[in-house]
């Protein structure tokens, strides 16, 4: 737009020292013809071509002012417009600002330790298929498994060994599974980091004690 304003100004300039030339020529043209004697035919000449030369030049700068004046106004308008675009986003920005709610940032972490935690408690279970359940398990889900390791039962800490007695289930298929995964285990010989060797067993139904004895706990 300054650019614009310079050319107006610079295109009035103009206009104003071709017009004031052209008042010149006239009254120059004026004195000749008031002349008593005939006035010279060149210098008659001279004048009228200075005059159409002043007045085609005049033309041009009034266009170029008139074509500056209109690029002034259409940037004028955009800017005008641009503002009023800007008026309205602050408008609305502030609008929001009072209609923001408070925002809290969520701790994720405990979610982050219970998906570690289940993720390797399916591990474990996995793992214990593959190894100690019978060959008919080896595509079996934590659905079918959950009872196996749901089961309750007494737990015997020895000196070098530390014996699991599980109770046994209302099935005899799933007593025969479970027996096969006993006797794999103990096949293994699994030790605890205390390097104490884990037994399991499938407790007899005419063996079961009404109250734990001795170093026995409920697990």
């Amino acid at each position: 737009m300054a650019k614009t304003q310079a050319r107006s100004r610079q295109g009035d300039r103009q206009a104003k020292a071709q017009r004031a030339e052209l008042v010149q020529l006239g009254t120059a043209r004026q004195r000749l013809a008031a002349q008593q004697e005939r006035p010279d035919p060149h210098l008659w000449a001279r004048i009228v071509a200075q005059q159409q030369v002043a007045e085609a030049e005049l033309a041009k700068s009034q266009q170029r002012k008139q074509r500056a004046e209109e690029t002034y106004r259409a940037a004028f308008d955009t800017c005008e417009r641009a503002c009023c675009q800007q008026r309205t986003l602050l408008r609305e920005l502030e609008d929001l600002k009072g209609k923001e709610r408070v925002m809290y940032e969520l701790e994720h972490a405990k979610d982050q330790v219970m998906t570690v935690l289940k993720l390797a408690l399916a591990n474990l279970v996995m793992w214990a298929r593959d190894t100690y359940f019978p060959a008919t398990y080896a595509h079996a889900t934590w659905q079918r498994l959950v009872p196996f390791f749901r089961l309750p039962g007494q737990v015997v800490w020895g000196a070098e060994t530390v014996e699991v007695e599980l109770r046994p289930f209302n099935d005899r298929q799933l007593n025969r599974d479970l027996e096969t995964v006993c006797a794999q285990v103990n096949a293994a010989q699994p030790r605890l980091p205390d390097r104490q060797r884990l037994q399991f067993q499938v407790r007899a139904h005419a063996s079961v004690p009404k109250e734990p004895m001795g170093s026995r706990s409920q697990s």
